[in-house]
Parts: C-alpha cells; sequence; structure tokens
C-alpha cells in the first residue's frame, strides 16, 4: 500500500502511482505508510457515527472523527452531517473487520473527497 500524507488515503502499491502523485488531490507524492499515520478508513452520516466512533474506542482503536458539513444543514439540521474517520495505519485492517458486521445492512455513504483539497483547485 502507498499513502498520501495530504489526503491521509491509501493507494494501491503499483508503478503508476509510485511514479506520479496522489490520485486524489495531484499534489503529494505517495509513500509507504508508517503504523501511526492517520488513514481514512469511511465516511458516514450522523446517524451511525456514533456507533462507529464507539465500536473503535472500545477495541482499543484510537480515531479521528472529522465533521463534514453537508450543503442541506443549514434547513435541515443533523441529518446532513457526514463524518470522516481516520485510525493509525497499524489498526486499519482490524478497524476494517471491526465495522464490516455493523455496517453491514446500513446504506452505503459516498466515499467524500478530502475537503479543500481537489483536483481541480
Amino acid at each position: 500500500m502507498l499513502y498520501c500524507e495530504r489526503c491521509r488515503k491509501l493507494f494501491e502499491d503499483n508503478e503508476a502511482n509510485r511514479a506520479g502523485k496522489c490520485p486524489v488531490c495531484r499534489k503529494a507524492r505517495l509513500r509507504g505508510p508508517a503504523d501511526n499515520d492517520p488513514v481514512f478508513i469511511l465516511s458516514h452520516n450522523a446517524f451511525m457515527s456514533p456507533g462507529i466512533e464507539d465500536i473503535l474506542k472500545r477495541n482499543g482503536i484510537p480515531c479521528i472523527m472529522q465533521g463534514e458539513v453537508g450543503g442541506g444543514i443549514l434547513y435541515l439540521g443533523y441529518a446532513f452531517e457526514f463524518f470522516r474517520f481516520y485510525v493509525p495505519y497499524g489498526a486499519y485492517d482490524k478497524s476494517r473487520e471491526l465495522l464490516a458486521d455493523y455496517l453491514e445492512g446500513a446504506p452505503e455513504e459516498p466515499e467524500a473527497e478530502p475537503e479543500g483539497e481537489r483536483a481541480d483547485e
């Protein structure tokens, strides 16, 4: 796996990724992740996010829960708020396993682009 420090996302370790810049932000070079690098694991709505955070913390996995306000929050409230979750790379696989059962059957959320870091900027 390769890691972007700016986006905090993982990418396949292939020739194209090793040679170029991050496919998301197009600004940072990719490198191998360290065990303590914060890695994006998922983005989910405000209703599911407290449960996600609880599962990770109960299993001793530190996480960063970063809010991203949806466009309709001023009119419709909390329902349109989403949260991005980051876990240490060393706990990435375990986190995915733990969350798989909890999220099974939940509506899938679109993967969010890192805030303010779009390739067209």
